[in-house]
């Protein structure tokens, strides 16, 4: 139904596809299955809703910017471009003295240098704590010796943190003094929930942050994909404040993501603020692992950030999503026995988050099963709930994502399909 010919040649054709659950499911699939009628809606990926303007742009990189680069952030004159572009939009001082850079390797690359660092720093067992449902920070930073410290968010709480979750988690292992080897991670922009946290709760769990001295990883990876008329909450501008005030001083760094609000995640590029000190240390770590590249995308991308059809783009787009949602909502309200009580607000990202259906809720891997079943019996591949899970908390494992990045008519499709499932009693 989508984009056949190209997933074909992934997963019928390739030998090297990557070795992940949702690659070698699909491969399994369409051993046997046609692909006609496959609808894909995972991954967080359209693969062709790129910008024409944006691709255009490419072409226009000077000879130079082809080759490698001296500096692992990216040509000076294009982070200038970045650098206003990220203090205004994220309600920051033009006059700063943060860094603002281009990741050009993704921004999980430099997450994972970033937890890297601090694993060399400590002097005691290094933590990570995270909010769950959750995009992959077990897999950036447990990899690298990290324990995980996870707290739930609940949707008859709209998915909302709970400052004093984290306040426990941090009472149960800080140290007095300087506690650099935990890391608390705050992605107001909620993936997978699309719930954005509300301005005093991120506040309140910075402040946490500065009284127990952790370190602070920034995920703003969807903080331009917000519902129209919403006022976004800046955890940048809400640190800034904070450090503006207070003597204390801690290890932090934040990440944007461009490819995801742009449809351009192959270029693997990304925005990263931090503090002088702390991106020259990640310098080191990035030389043991790659070279400095990516000077024709973050061309492309600076002129594309100049451009108001950049600005045009993300109004369009998320009210696109926006449009999405509320269909969503109004079609499972209408059109299927869905329980009201997990219908929640879902104000940014591309995804909205649904229950399993209940003859899967108490499998062993209820988001799992469901979505094999889905493929097997109605041919469309959805996503797991969350990347992480953890069986202290099982109720994460109960929820599926759907990407809204595919046309109306394929999402209309999908929820058709997903809607003969009964969320009945049994």
């Amino acid at each position: 139904m989508i984009f056949e010919s190209a997933m074909r040649a992934f997963l019928q054709e390739d030998p090297l596809v990557a070795p992940v659950w949702d690659a070698k499911l699909l491969q399994e699939h369409f051993k046997t299955k046609s692909m006609a009628e496959f609808i894909y809606m995972g991954f967080g990926e359209t693969w062709y809703r790129a910008p024409a303007a944006l691709r255009s742009y490419l072409g226009e990189a000077q000879a130079m910017d082809h080759g490698y680069q001296f500096s692992p952030w990216g040509k000076p004159s294009y982070r200038a471009v970045l650098r206003d572009y990220i203090l205004r939009d994220h309600g920051l001082p033009l006059e700063s003295e943060w860094q603002v850079a281009y990741a050009s390797t993704g921004s999980r690359m430099r997450m994972y240098d970033f937890s890297r660092l601090l694993r060399a720093r400590a002097q005691l067992e290094p933590a990570v704590i995270y909010a769950l449902p959750s995009w992959d920070y077990h897999g950036v930073f447990c990899k690298n010796g990290f324990r995980a410290l996870a707290y739930d968010l609940r949707v008859e709480e709209q998915f909302q943190p709970q400052p004093e979750k984290i306040r426990k988690l941090l009472e149960a292992t800080a140290q007095p003094g300087q506690n650099h080897h935990l890391v608390v991670v705050i992605n107001a922009q909620h993936n997978p929930s699309g719930v954005m946290w509300q301005k005093e709760r991120v506040a309140a769990i910075l402040a946490l942050a500065l009284e127990f001295q952790t370190s602070v990883l920034i995920d703003d990876a969807y903080y331009g994909l917000v519902n129209p008329g919403l006022e976004r909450v800046s955890v940048l501008a809400l640190l800034h404040e904070l450090l503006s005030t207070s003597t204390v001083r801690i290890p932090w760094l934040a990440v944007r993501s461009l490819g995801k609000q742009f449809h351009c995640n192959g270029w693997g590029l990304g925005a990263v603020v931090g503090e002088s000190e702390l991106l020259h240390e990640l310098d080191t770590l990035f030389a043991e692992h790659t070279y400095s590249y990516g000077g024709a995308a973050q061309s492309a991308m600076s002129q594309w950030l100049l451009s108001p059809l950049s600005t045009e783009f993300l109004c369009q787009i998320s009210k696109e999503y926006a449009h999405k949602k509320a269909w969503i909502t109004e079609f499972l309200s209408r059109h299927s026995n869905y329980p009201r009580e997990y219908l929640y607000n879902s104000e940014t990202t591309p995804h909205y988050l649904l229950r399993v259906p209940e003859a899967f809720q108490n499998k062993k891997n209820p988001d799992r099963s469901f979505n094999e079943d889905a493929l097997a019996n109605h041919n469309l591949f959805l996503s797991r709930g969350s990347m992480v899970q953890d069986s202290a908390f099982p109720e994460i494992n109960r929820w599926f994502r759907l990407y809204l990045g595919a046309e109306q008519v394929v999402i209309v499709e999908a929820l058709k399909r997903i809607s003969q499932y009964s969320w009945e009693p049994i």
